[in-house]
């Protein structure tokens, strides 16, 4: 089923990318503007099938946890190179904090973490028009966490539940003016749990929202022998 949703889906994003550059002759602009609605919308279309088909793997129990030792600090230098373009783009200031004492290794499956991670801090700068993103990486008694704090729209109250319902967003006008598909916070509430820990929400309307993974604290020295 995800090759034969997905392949068609690239083939037809593909050749409109072509055409839009124009390896197939001049395009006129009416004709530009068309292809381009085509394009973002079959984005958009292939990402809400792989958000899908994700949440239907992880709802199924086909998605394993892999633990393994990684660098917090390294990885936090990932995100932000992946997520510092998106934030340059919008004129946002993108932070990174990282608590001193936190331990130069830890356990964990970065792969996941990064899938949660990321999904936070590109909702964040989706919804900040000035202002700042800010990732804080600190540690909380026996468990570690990273907040995503923005200084953006804000949540409502009635809705601080709502968001990490499957296709459920804060309102249907925060839908179309900023897209999205309604999944992404599912999915990464319940892979934080399948991990083992929680994700939670901080917000107040107008002044931005703060989303905080916190995660079971474990270091390669307390690891037991195999």
């Amino acid at each position: 089923m995800s090759h034969e949703l997905r392949t068609p889906l690239n083939a037809i994003t593909g050749y409109t990318s072509i055409t839009l550059e124009g390896m197939s002759g001049e395009i006129d602009d009416e004709a530009r503007f068309m292809l381009q609605r085509v394009l973002l919308n079959g984005e958009h279309l292939l990402g809400l099938i792989n958000q899908i088909l994700d949440l239907a793997k992880i709802e199924s129990g086909r998605v394993v946890i892999m633990p393994r030792p990684f660098n917090p600090r390294e990885l936090s230098e990932q995100w932000q190179k992946q997520i510092g373009v998106l934030a340059a783009k919008k004129h946002i200031e993108f932070l990174t904090v990282i608590e001193e004492k936190m331990p130069p290794m830890l356990v964990g499956d970065p792969e996941r973490i990064s899938q949660v991670v990321l999904n936070l801090l590109s909702n964040a700068i989706k919804f900040t028009d000035k202002g700042c993103v800010t990732l804080d990486m600190r540690l909380q008694q026996n468990l570690w966490e990273v907040r995503v704090s923005d200084t953006g729209v804000g949540i409502p109250p009635h809705a601080l539940d709502l968001i990490f319902e499957e296709f459920r967003q804060a309102d249907n006008s925060s839908t179309r003016q900023h897209g999205g598909t309604g999944l992404g916070l599912t999915i990464s509430r319940n892979l934080s749990r399948m991990m083992n820990g929680s994700l939670n929400v901080q917000s107040e309307l107008g002044k931005g929202s703060t989303f905080i993974l916190q995660l079971p604290l474990a270091i390669p020295d307390t690891l037991p022998a195999q």
